[in-house]
Protein backbone atom coordinates (compact mmCIF):
# COMPACT_ATOMS: atom_id res chain seq x y z
CA UNK A 1 0.00 0.00 0.00
CA UNK A 2 1.32 3.43 -0.94
CA UNK A 3 1.60 5.57 2.16
CA UNK A 4 3.39 8.62 0.73
CA UNK A 5 1.50 11.18 -1.36
CA UNK A 6 3.48 13.54 -3.57
CA UNK A 7 2.22 17.04 -4.38
CA UNK A 8 3.81 19.57 -6.76
CA UNK A 9 3.83 23.12 -5.37
CA UNK A 10 2.54 25.68 -7.86
CA UNK A 11 3.79 29.25 -8.08
CA UNK A 12 0.44 30.52 -6.71
CA UNK A 13 0.91 28.52 -3.48
CA UNK A 14 -1.51 25.72 -4.31
CA UNK A 15 -0.57 22.05 -4.61
CA UNK A 16 -1.33 19.46 -7.27
CA UNK A 17 -1.24 15.75 -6.45
CA UNK A 18 1.18 13.97 -8.78
CA UNK A 19 1.15 10.44 -7.39
CA UNK A 20 1.85 8.19 -4.48
CA UNK A 21 4.72 5.93 -3.55
CA UNK A 22 5.72 3.40 -0.95
CA UNK A 23 9.29 4.65 -0.43
CA UNK A 24 11.55 7.66 -0.85
CA UNK A 25 13.30 5.83 -3.70
CA UNK A 26 10.01 5.64 -5.60
CA UNK A 27 9.35 9.31 -4.89
CA UNK A 28 12.73 10.06 -6.42
CA UNK A 29 11.74 8.09 -9.53
CA UNK A 30 8.31 9.76 -9.68
CA UNK A 31 9.73 13.28 -9.51
CA UNK A 32 12.54 12.56 -11.96
CA UNK A 33 10.09 11.06 -14.47
CA UNK A 34 8.35 14.45 -14.71
CA UNK A 35 9.68 17.48 -16.54
CA UNK A 36 10.45 19.78 -13.63
CA UNK A 37 12.67 22.79 -13.06
CA UNK A 38 15.41 22.44 -10.48
CA UNK A 39 13.65 25.00 -8.29
CA UNK A 40 10.27 23.18 -8.33
CA UNK A 41 9.08 22.27 -4.84
CA UNK A 42 7.28 19.13 -3.74
CA UNK A 43 5.33 18.26 -0.61
CA UNK A 44 5.55 14.66 0.60
CA UNK A 45 2.78 13.60 3.00
CA UNK A 46 2.93 10.43 5.08
CA UNK A 47 -0.67 9.93 6.15
CA UNK A 48 0.15 6.96 8.39
CA UNK A 49 2.71 8.88 10.47
CA UNK A 50 0.98 12.24 10.07
CA UNK A 51 4.19 13.87 8.85
CA UNK A 52 5.18 16.12 5.96
CA UNK A 53 8.39 16.83 4.11
CA UNK A 54 9.07 19.64 1.64
CA UNK A 55 11.85 19.37 -0.89
CA UNK A 56 13.01 20.95 -4.12
CA UNK A 57 13.82 18.99 -7.26
CA UNK A 58 17.46 20.10 -7.06
CA UNK A 59 17.71 18.53 -3.57
CA UNK A 60 17.42 15.12 -5.21
CA UNK A 61 20.48 13.33 -6.59
CA UNK A 62 20.41 12.75 -10.35
CA UNK A 63 18.35 9.76 -11.42
CA UNK A 64 20.17 6.63 -12.45
CA UNK A 65 19.40 5.57 -16.04
CA UNK A 66 17.62 2.44 -14.79
CA UNK A 67 15.27 4.56 -12.62
CA UNK A 68 14.07 6.75 -15.46
CA UNK A 69 13.65 3.79 -17.81
CA UNK A 70 11.35 1.96 -15.39
CA UNK A 71 9.04 4.87 -14.66
CA UNK A 72 6.73 4.64 -11.66
CA UNK A 73 5.22 1.21 -12.22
Amino acid sequence: MDALDVFHARSDGSFVWVGSADSLARIHTLINSRKVDASDAFLIVDSQRHSRLTLRADDLPPAKPSQTARGTA
